[in-house]
């Protein structure tokens, strides 16, 4: 499940490294990269792990687990990582198809025939891959504002958007969709007759010996486990309240390092699923003529000859990264109990402090036909850093989801960058109705892409701040 935020999802290249040996770990570099990323000890912080043949080679616990208690991270603890529960879901839906239980063109209604008949084209790989068109929850302003405290049932998740037209065409267009992974985990169930967390203990985690990673409840009590935090403007506070209920099958995990690297290398050794399963799992999806970045429940990215896998995770309090290498057997997992803290921007450093051989090369620039429009984008940029965007900059649907508050914690986050040194325009994508233009963003101390997204009428409809690759 991953939240409305300004920093969002990339992975980045891993460098060569020798199968049959354990790659070498500077350790003193890998630490300060952690550190610099969480200055002060004393506050909500980050777990890091580089896992080679699924053993952690080299893990780092920095800041607090618990700022009420006075309790520090440990590398052992507990943390929700949101979205890549996903890949769990992706997996285990992909294991009933190698079963010739469904196959990827087993319909939802099929399962489910109480779903609207607008969803009856909505098959198992429309769900897997983002195309199914459904609307998602989390879209929804009053999910945030509203809803995610409340007591809820997986199926009612579901009603919330059961009456509303579909976004696109199934199989149409790709949309990062929480709804089509609860829909999923629905399916699994009716189909198994058990509970996901069941069919999950049963298929993935006795197996494998996994025993530190379980599907959230707010009422279970578990040893070592790490409260989650938010940065306000007035400090750092417990995260917005959810019912975990809400993320269910596309959100709803928790997790430590050993597990995760434990899970990665189960999936990139085959003890799951066969590698032709995989192979089709871990193949970017391609609509309307433009690579997504995913197949079914994993994000890919290839270098040269390397293939990325893996998947970022954000959810009330936590943030997460995991990007595994399969012909390397090598994984990195950045987990984080903090909402300002870019896990994959983490994972970049890291990643390139290994090898910086494969860092992806930056975008090439495209000649800027609007110098007027870049300075404006500009002036709005130094203005989000400070939080001096007004409201009336927004449109309304937008100004829900980036409100004040929201706006507060972003600039926050931004502090650490340094000041902002240069500008620069890369590209312009326009559909008529909506114009977007990506910007090289040169800090003091980090280089990012920053996107701004304007209507008709000049007002900012979306924003997003992501590493240069």
């Amino acid at each position: 499940m991953l939240r409305s935020a300004l920093v969002t999802m990339t992975l980045v290249a891993l460098g060569t490294v020798a199968t049959s040996q354990t790659p070498r770990i500077d350790t003193k570099k890998l630490d300060g990269i952690v550190d610099r990323a969480v200055p002060s000890r004393e506050a909500p912080g980050v777990l890091v792990g580089v896992a080679s043949e699924g053993k952690l080679i080299y893990s780092r616990a920095r800041g607090m687990a618990d700022l009420e208690n006075n309790v520090p991270l440990n590398p052992q603890m507990l943390m929700r990582i949101g979205s890549i529960t996903k890949t769990f879901t992706a997996v285990l839906s992909m294991k009933l198809v190698e079963e010739g239980v469904w196959t990827l063109d087993t319909r939802a209604r099929a399962l489910l025939p109480d779903l609207p008949e607008s969803w009856d084209p909505v098959t198992v790989r429309h769900l897997l891959e983002h195309s199914s068109g459904i609307p998602s929850y989390t879209d929804l302003p009053l999910f945030w504002m509203e809803w995610m405290g409340r007591p809820v049932s997986p199926r009612n998740i579901l009603k919330l958007v059961t009456d509303l037209p579909v976004v696109s065409e199934p199989g149409k267009k790709f949309a990062y969709n929480n709804s089509g992974y609860v829909l999923l985990g629905l399916m699994l169930e009716k189909q198994e007759g058990k509970s996901y967390q069941e069919i999950l203990n049963d298929r993935i985690m006795k197996p494998l010996g996994i025993k530190r990673t379980f599907f959230v409840t707010n009422q279970r009590l578990l040893p070592n486990r790490a409260r989650g935090f938010e940065s306000t403007p007035t400090g750092m506070a417990h995260a917005s309240y959810i019912n975990m209920v809400w993320p269910y099958s596309a959100g709803s995990i928790e997790s430590t390092l050993a597990d995760l690297a434990t899970w990665s290398h189960a999936l990139m050794t085959g003890q799951i699923l066969k590698p032709e399963t995989l192979k089709k799992m871990w193949k970017e999806t391609v609509f309307e003529g433009k690579l997504t970045e995913y197949g079914y429940g994993f994000v890919v990215q290839n270098r040269g000859k390397e293939e990325l896998i893996g998947h970022s995770g954000g959810i009330n309090g936590f943030v997460s990264d995991m990007v595994f290498v399969p012909s390397k057997k090598l994984t990195v997992i950045v987990l984080a109990n903090r909402e300002d803290v870019s896990a994959p921007q983490i994972s970049q450093k890291i990643l390139t402090e290994m090898d910086p051989t494969l860092k992806n090369p930056e975008p090439q620039p495209e000649q800027d036909l609007n110098p007027v429009a870049t300075r404006k984008d500009e002036e709005t940029l130094r203005k989000l850093l400070v939080n001096q965007v007004s409201d009336d900059e927004f449109d309304p649907t937008t100004l829900r989801q980036l409100n004040a508050a929201v706006r507060a914690q972003a600039a926050q986050s931004f502090r650490p960058w340094g000041r902002l040194e240069k500008f620069s325009f890369l590209k312009e994508m326009s559909d008529g109705k909506m114009t977007s233009r990506e910007y090289r963003a040169q800090f003091q101390y980090e280089l990012m892409i920053f996107r701004i997204s304007r209507n008709a009428e000049g007002k900012i409809t979306g924003l997003l701040m992501r590493p240069m690759p």
